[in-house]
């Protein structure tokens, strides 16, 4: 298949972060803001952070905030070239106080939620686990093969069965908004 060849910008939005002053260690460092830095690009999925910045550093220095999910790309250092995406405990620092506002509208899960995804996404991945055959676990390639039929068999009958027996209760919580 022939792919057209386009500007980056025409797919999504890019941008770079920058480190806050270390000069200002006390002011800059040890919020509740995660701080991702190039090196820590080394998994395919980061949910934890080594360092925290405040609510100043992003005030005040090139240091960004990114929406969970993002794709991170390292620019510099020995993980050049490395992506990762963001996700999980990067949620709520992200959008700020807005969370309750927007869960409540749907928009997205409150932290107590997506732990508890989480949690069960945990146990649905040891049951999968259990009931794989062991030649479908030798790859990558066949994990996601024996992820996939799993899922399609076993649980995606049953959330949209739930959902579409359901979608009243949404629309009920909406306009009550």
């Amino acid at each position: 298949m022939d792919w057209p060849i386009v500007p980056i910008s025409n797919l999504c939005k890019t941008g770079s972060g920058g480190t806050p002053s270390r000069s200002k260690i006390d002011k800059y460092y040890g919020g509740h803001i995660p701080w991702i830095k190039s090196g820590e690009l080394y998994s395919d999925i980061i949910t934890s952070a080594e360092e925290f910045i405040t609510d100043d550093a992003v005030a005040e220095s090139s240091a960004k905030l990114i929406p969970s999910g993002a794709i991170l790309v390292a620019m510099y250092g020995a993980t050049v070239g490395q992506t990762s995406m963001g996700v999980s405990h990067f949620r709520e620092n992200m959008i700020g106080g807005r969370i309750e506002e927007l869960a409540r509208r749907h928009l997205i899960m409150t932290p107590q939620d997506q732990e508890r995804l989480e949690a069960c996404s945990a146990e649905i991945a040891e049951i999968l686990y259990r009931n794989s055959a062991p030649e479908g676990l030798e790859s990558l390639a066949g994990i996601e093969q024996t992820v996939r039929q799993q899922m399609l068999v076993e649980v995606s009958p049953r959330v949209a069965l739930f959902l579409s027996t359901n979608k009243h209760l949404q629309a009920e919580d909406v306009a009550a908004d």
